[in-house]
């Protein structure tokens, strides 16, 4: 998410939209994390949503946010949200820690967002591309054992949408228990491994399919290889967050 953190880094931890669906955001400001969490109560895709909002800060008092997307008669779209302190002394801690600026400099952002989008969209198209798979330069994954990624379509090859992506693990290899800031998909193409995703673990093959949902931690261990899979991302900024580490 490219508007919400304020320009600080952004950890989404959990983000099931659905009624009843938990979220929790961490903004990690010079001043330490700051913790968001709630859960959606209304899903009305495109046009309402809403949800409870609790702030670390101010444990125990809640308050519900509604938005609702409608079409501004100037042209586009126009986001009208709604907050409902439960408790005062909840919205009193949150003003007093400067919630009002930084809300509006969060919608600022969205703004800008928007605006670039609206720029790529109006970009002439982007030329088709054809190479060899052979010829992409591999890239060896640091957190990882005896892994290494080749990024076969991108940006470099004109798609500012997705990216997709194979990843080779050797005999042995594989990747502790992380996270990321966006969804995979991924498709095997051979070897086995065995997947934790969550508290679930799978033992997963060749032409067996997978969803990592974003901020889902997740790991892989090789149990014969090599293990080799496409990994399908969309085009946005990621990082990868060991979970234990120190």
């Amino acid at each position: 998410m490219r508007w919400w953190g304020g320009g600080h880094r952004l950890t989404i931890e959990r983000f099931d939209l659905r009624p009843g669906g938990a979220w929790r955001f961490v903004e990690h400001t010079p001043a330490g994390p700051q913790g968001f969490e709630g859960r959606f109560s209304r899903v009305e895709a495109p046009r309402a949503l809403a949800m409870s909002f609790a702030w670390d800060g101010a444990p125990g008092q809640p308050m519900l946010d509604e938005l609702t997307l409608e079409a501004d008669p100037a042209g586009g779209t126009r986001l009208a949200t709604v907050t409902t302190a439960l408790q005062p002394e909840g919205l009193q801690q949150l003003l007093a820690a400067g919630a009002g600026a930084g809300m509006e400099a969060r919608y600022v952002a969205l703004d800008a967002v928007l605006a670039s989008a609206t720029s790529a969209d109006d970009a002439p198209a982007a030329p088709a591309t054809v190479r060899p798979a052979a010829s992409v330069p591999v890239v060896e994954v640091k957190a990882g054992t005896g892994t290494a990624m080749h990024v076969l379509v991108g940006p470099q090859q004109g798609d500012t949408n997705f990216a997709l992506r194979r990843f080779v693990m050797q005999p042995g290899g594989g990747m502790p228990l992380h996270t990321n800031l966006v969804e995979h998909q991924q498709y095997v193409l051979r070897g086995r491994a065995r997947i934790r995703i969550g508290d679930a673990v799978h033992e997963v093959q060749a032409d067996h399919t997978l969803f990592i949902p974003a901020g889902v931690p997740h790991s892989y261990e090789v149990l014969d290889g090599p293990f080799e899979f496409i990994c399908v991302v969309p085009d946005r900024a990621d990082q990868v967050t060991l979970v234990g580490a120190c």
